[in-house]
């Protein structure tokens, strides 16, 4: 019978969480042939893991499903891309959507494979392919129900590529141009972080600038510093030097000037000693010998020898003069 068991179940399988696309796929899934159920059990057990959202189960059942030639059509091999999508198996994702759209390339699941196989190659951070095949998708399927997402996608590997400012012209179309899209929420927060991205970037150049200034300043103070002291230090050993020289000299000046003092003082009391001897001298000529003592530092005893000598030559002068 065409329409089996499998195929009343298929329609009971669906969910909320399956996509359109996919929701289409299992509706169309049936027995290939007239086998009993027994026969298509992998098939089923299959459908019915991936409809509990079992992932790994279902992955599990539907491969063996597909290793029956009765079982190989584009439904079944769509939801086996799903359920390794959904089961974050990336990598077989790649390679089983490569497949579909190798056996299947003018399936009317073509544009979903090709968007979910760009998906998968994002989920691996080949983040160019990626770009190149949402770019390919959107020009080809310009139309298509997931040509937001497909923008949505092409923004989010710039994003991850470190494009902020390319990334988000995407984002903003989809706000823009797409406020129905399912990736709208998304792509206002993706804005949102964009922009509070470019206020932190922007504090932290201003930091950067402001301590930059505060480092130049401060190493320039230090610089003035460091010259001033070393200046002064010059301005000290100079001024020190000229204390010393100054001070050399006058030493010197001083032993000259004690040198001097030396000299006359040895000078006045050979002058004295000379007085006193000639004090004497006249005493003895004038045959008045005092027995009062000399004092010649006294201002008396030189008034009284300059008047004796005064005396002195006055009687020798008139002495003279009886002898012409």
């Amino acid at each position: 019978m065409k329409k089996s068991v499998l195929f009343l179940m298929l329609c009971v399988c669906l969910s909320s969480f399956i996509p359109l696309a996919a929701e289409t796929a299992i509706t169309k899934i049936e027995a290939a042939n007239t086998e009993s159920f027994k026969d298509n059990e992998p098939l089923m057990q299959g459908l019915k893991a991936y409809q509990q959202e079992d992932w790994n189960t279902a992955l599990f059942f539907l491969r063996k499903a597909l290793a029956k030639p009765e079982n190989q059509n584009q439904e079944t091999w769509y939801v086996l891309c799903m359920a390794e999508l959904f089961a974050e198996d990336y990598s077989s994702a790649i390679k089983d959507c490569s497949t579909f759209i190798a056996k299947y390339p003018k399936s009317k699941y073509i544009p979903e494979v090709t968007y979910h196989f760009n998906r998968a190659l994002f989920n691996t951070g080949k983040y160019t392919e990626a770009i190149n095949g949402f770019y390919d998708f959107c020009k080809k399927w310009s139309n298509h129900e997931l040509y937001s997402s497909a923008l949505f996608w092409i923004g989010e590997s710039l994003y991850q590529s470190y494009k902020f400012e390319d990334s988000k012209s995407f984002f903003q179309e989809i706000i823009t141009l797409y406020p129905d899209s399912p990736k709208y929420v998304e792509a206002v927060f993706r804005v949102e972080l964009l922009e509070q991205r470019q206020r932190e970037e922007k504090l932290l150049y201003l930091l950067r600038v402001t301590g930059e200034e505060y480092l130049s300043a401060r190493e320039e103070y230090e610089r003035k510093l460091r010259q001033y002291e070393n200046e002064e230090n010059l301005l000290d050993r100079d001024q020190a030097r000229i204390v010393a020289q100054t001070n050399t000299e006058l030493t010197t000046q001083l032993s000259d000037v004690n040198t001097k003092l030396s000299e006359l003082e040895n000078e006045n009391a050979e002058l004295r000693k000379t007085a006193e001897d000639a004090l004497l001298a006249v005493r003895a000529a004038l045959g008045s010998a005092s027995k009062e003592p000399v004092n010649i530092g006294g201002q008396s005893d030189y008034d009284i020898l300059m008047k004796k000598a005064e005396q002195l030559q006055k009687l020798l002068h008139s002495e003279a003069a009886g002898y012409r």
